[in-house]
């Protein structure tokens, strides 16, 4: 995710016996997705939001505990990212939303 929000196309620091540039050999997607992800996370700096800053694809949704999605970014997709309900630890979240949000 690092390469992507920091739109390290170069791959710069991931050349090593561990890592490897992940951009390197793959297809346009790589580099459109990473673009979308720099400019939201840019516009959610600037602006408390991360659909400005030309984001022109899916719009991410504020998070609520009535309606709970996620933004899943994926290279195999045609908007390069999609929502999906967020099921995962539900009555935790719902707990913690209530105590420390409202």
């Amino acid at each position: 995710e690092i390469a992507f929000v920091f739109y390290n196309l170069d791959g710069n620091g991931y050349d090593n016996a561990v890592a490897v540039n992940p951009f390197l050999n793959q297809p346009e997607t790589f580099t459109q997705l990473a673009r979308m992800m720099t400019r939201m996370w840019s516009s959610f700096i600037v602006d408390q939001t991360p659909n400005n800053n030309g984001v022109t694809a899916l719009k991410w949704p504020e998070y609520t505990t009535e309606d709970p999605k996620n933004i899943v970014f994926d290279v195999n997709v045609t908007e390069q990212a999609y929502l999906e309900p967020d099921t995962y630890r539900g009555e935790a979240i719902a707990y913690l939303h209530s105590k420390y949000f409202e």
